[in-house]
């Protein structure tokens, strides 16, 4: 679902970057690969895509091209070569990690002077429906929230740290940054942001949340039939994609 709603305005927005033969880049939280595939397309056989995952049994199953290097790699717990990159990209990983300061670092130190450093992450806190008086939306933006809130408190989930991602880039010497912001609406039922919220809250583990207390069960499954209906419109979480420039020696 991510590669259907997002590949097309990441790929673009990275080819601005000027992304060409023989380069060095470096995806972590690879996923299924697709930004991996296209970015071996870029570099060509002069180059080469390390894509790295905590987790790279999806990236075994795909068809990847002879220049993309599959690494199982931890990044808050394991090291990456200095300055080696000329891209190190991600894509909703910060927000995932308990300490994302900690893993922006590491990928930042991985930027060859004159790099870039790309990153996607996504503010969940926008996450709400679109009119307030449809059926059940009152208590679908307060089950959303408190999902995220206890989410958070658990060390589980950054639901806004996406805010914060350009401000430490620059902290961290890089110029020429930049971010833009996408916010999609959305749609329940087939729509491909109502089937992604819809299985996000059907994957293993979510449901502790009523067995904590968190939200009692009506409300969660009133959430989740909203993520199932057709008629029910909702504002996703803004992509903010940022970028910045590691300076070349001597500058």
């Amino acid at each position: 679902m991510l590669q259907t709603l997002y590949d097309a305005s990441t790929t673009q927005q990275l080819a601005q970057l000027g992304i060409r033969a023989g380069w060095q880049c470096l995806e972590v939280g690879a996923g299924r690969g697709s930004i991996a595939h296209w970015l071996a397309g870029c570099v060509g056989p002069a180059g080469r895509v390390v894509a790295a995952d905590m987790d790279p049994r999806l990236l075994r199953h795909e068809s990847l091209p002879s220049n993309v290097e599959i690494r199982t790699l931890n990044i808050l717990t394991q090291a990456v070569e200095v300055q080696q990159y000329d891209l190190v990209y991600c894509r909703a990983l910060l927000m995932n990690v308990p300490q994302p300061e900690v893993a922006l670092a590491h990928m930042a130190a991985a930027v060859r002077p004159g790099g870039w450093l790309y990153l996607e992450e996504f503010d969940l806190r926008t996450l709400s429906a679109v009119d307030a008086a449809y059926p059940g939306a009152a208590l679908f933006d307060w089950t959303i929230q408190t999902c995220w809130d206890a989410l958070h408190a658990a060390g589980r989930l950054q639901p806004a740290f996406a805010r914060r991602v350009l401000g430490l880039v620059e902290q961290l010497g890089f110029v020429h940054t930049g971010a833009i912001g996408e916010v999609l609406l959305g749609r329940g039922g087939s729509h491909p942001l109502g089937r992604f919220w819809s299985l996000t809250f059907r994957v293993p583990g979510i449901e502790s949340l009523v067995e904590q207390g968190v939200v009692s069960r009506e409300a969660f499954e009133q959430m989740r039939q909203l993520f199932d209906d057709a008629a029910f419109a909702f504002v996703s979480s803004i992509q903010f994609r940022v970028w910045g420039q590691r300076p070349d020696e001597g500058t």
